[in-house]
């Protein structure tokens, strides 16, 4: 069988990270990536503070993300091996088109691997896809005091501008600009 991941990458002491397309068949691996975000992370993903993890939602925004028309938008997982755990969904993905031209981004990166550089590297290899397929910018939406944020903004190989809509930001990467 060949090799199923299109991006590898290495962080912190050596774990190696392997992304590919998300399938139908990862609905339980989406699943177990949001059930590892902390009430904070949910409310930046889910746009509602849970408490805890409503599994209803949860399925449906798996099963969502899971169908997405390839023409339109994509997702992808991103694995890594964890002590006791191989092949663990770590963080995802996605952009999903706006316009013609245009697509938004996302990315989650669970709780305990956060701080390692896995978010950037996907976000920077969806926004390297969004190109690869044609789409001249991408847009996402941040809080203002995301730290982590405004470094991948930085240190972007895109052009990049930005506004601020009181404690949210909007970026819009240029695609065709490096």
């Amino acid at each position: 069988m060949a090799d199923q991941f299109m991006y590898r990458f290495i962080v912190d002491a050596g774990t190696e990270v392997r992304v590919r397309q998300a399938t139908l068949d990862d609905v339980p691996n989406m699943i177990d990536l949001f059930e590892h975000l902390g009430p904070e992370s949910r409310a930046q993903r889910f746009n509602d503070r849970l408490e805890s993890a409503d599994p209803v939602l949860l399925r449906q925004e798996a099963t969502r993300l899971a169908q997405l028309d390839p023409a339109e938008s994509v997702a992808w997982l991103a694995f890594a091996d964890l002590p006791g755990q191989s092949n663990t969904p770590i963080a995802g993905g996605r952009y999903m088109r706006k316009g013609p031209e245009e697509v938004e981004v996302a990315v989650v990166v669970r709780d305990d691997m956060q701080r390692k550089g896995i978010g950037s590297r996907l976000v920077y290899f969806v926004l390297d896809q969004a190109r690869a397929a044609g789409f001249q910018k991408a847009t996402s939406r941040f809080s203002g005091a995301n730290e982590a944020v405004w470094q991948i903004l930085h240190y972007s190989p895109y052009h990049v501008t930005w506004q601020s809509t009181g404690k949210e930001v909007e970026a819009v990467f240029h695609l065709q600009a490096r």
